[in-house]
């Protein structure tokens, strides 16, 4: 999303003086006639740009608290499969869930729920030991429904991501296009009617040679990163947190209700880290991601007033 936002910044800024200065292209029929696909073409452009963007940012929302609420029964269902495999001596099956509930909030939707399949599994041939266990056919019965939901909403995922895509694709087709109309119409009419109109001339002159800042290397769009940032003793949300994917460089801050989201992101491993001034500053978290996969982790800081105190 970085990139297509970086990338059309220049055309939306051209954009806003061709709409300041509609005077240089009165009684030039050709001339009005470029202006009015290019301001066209560019509103469309922001239309998507800003698709891109505000859906996300409500789905993002939804998937965190669908992820926290499977996360927590997952835990405790994880926990009673170490008990049942304690109880059927089974140690390579307690070592197995024992290494799962430390990694639970580490996983993709995808490992998460191949962990729910395993458990359920367990359940269904110890049948007979869960009640000692305390998990009654109503708790069995949630865990079910709740493996169902969660596998409903990370196909919707997966179909909003794939929209989203395609969006991004419009996007680059649109910015390829609007891009020639400026090279081969615009910078001509301009530079022709330079002397005419300087202050229009020398606006979008401007615009035109002003180089991009220098970023990070530009990410592919497979998978994502997301989650909030919050006070670990309060619970209040931490905005402003800064959020790194270490192997790129690459930071972005959290947003006023402590969300961020690395979105561009291939198969691979990666390692996130998170601080924010006035408190300490937590492990790196590693992760590895499949593709179009999409890992859920929150940070909980500790603040180092509180811990003084």
């Amino acid at each position: 999303m970085k990139n297509e936002l970086e990338r059309s910044r220049k055309i939306l800024a051209l954009r806003q003086v061709l709409e300041d200065h509609p005077e240089v292209f009165e009684g030039k029929a050709e001339a009005l006639v470029v202006r009015e696909n290019f301001l066209t073409e560019s509103a469309l452009l922001l239309t998507r740009i800003n698709q891109l963007v505000v859906p996300f940012r409500s789905n993002l929302v939804e998937r965190i608290a669908s992820r926290q609420q499977f996360d927590q029964l997952l835990f405790k269902m994880v926990n009673i499969g170490v008990l049942l495999a304690r109880r059927n001596g089974d140690l390579s099956l307690q070592h197995t869930f024992g290494e799962l509930s430390k990694n639970i909030t580490r996983v993709s939707a995808h490992k998460a729920l191949a962990v729910a399949e395993v458990v359920m599994n367990s359940f269904a041939v110890h049948e007979e030991l869960l009640p000692a266990l305390g998990v009654d056919p109503e708790a069995r019965a949630q865990f079910e429904q709740l493996i169902a939901d969660y596998q409903q909403s990370s196909r919707e995922a997966v179909q909003r991501s794939n929209l989203r895509r395609n969006l991004k694709v419009m996007i680059k087709l649109q910015i390829k296009s609007l891009n020639e109309l400026i090279r081969m119409d615009l910078d001509r009419f301009v530079r022709y009617h330079a002397s005419e109109y300087p202050l229009f001339a020398q606006r979008y002159q401007a615009i035109r040679r002003a180089r991009p800042k220098s970023s990070a290397p530009e990410l592919p769009i497979d998978s994502d990163i997301s989650g909030v940032v919050i006070n670990n003793l309060t619970g209040e949300a931490l905005a402003g947190a800064v959020i790194t994917l270490m192997e790129h460089a690459y930071s972005i801050e959290t947003d006023a209700e402590g969300r961020y989201s690395l979105d561009e992101l291939s198969p691979g491993s990666y390692t996130v880290s998170c601080h924010k001034p006035g408190y300490f500053v937590p492990e790196p978290v590693s992760f590895i991601l499949s593709a179009n996969d999409s890992v859920i982790h929150n940070f909980e800081l500790i603040s180092a007033e509180s811990a003084v105190a």
